[in-house]
């Protein structure tokens, strides 16, 4: 069954985490440079990665702006 099928499924940030570096990685940004395309601080990116800090929903739309990719590429 796929998200949308169940809308009722739990989000799971560890794999969003996951997700943000690889993309990141993969296109060759550095977290510098992501803090700054998405107006937020360095030390944010951090957390992020980490799973430290969950993203908005604000801020994953801004990441698949950034990274060129679909939602479902995010999470």
């Amino acid at each position: 069954m796929s998200r949308d099928e169940n809308p009722n499924q739990e989000i799971d940030f560890k794999v969003i985490s996951e997700n943000i570096k690889r993309l990141r990685h993969e296109q060759n940004i550095t977290c510098e440079l992501l803090a700054e395309r998405l107006d937020v601080s360095t030390s944010h990116i951090y957390k992020l990665e980490s799973g430290k800090s969950k993203p908005s929903l604000e801020l994953l739309f801004k990441m698949k702006n950034v990274f060129q990719c679909s939602f479902d590429d995010l999470v």
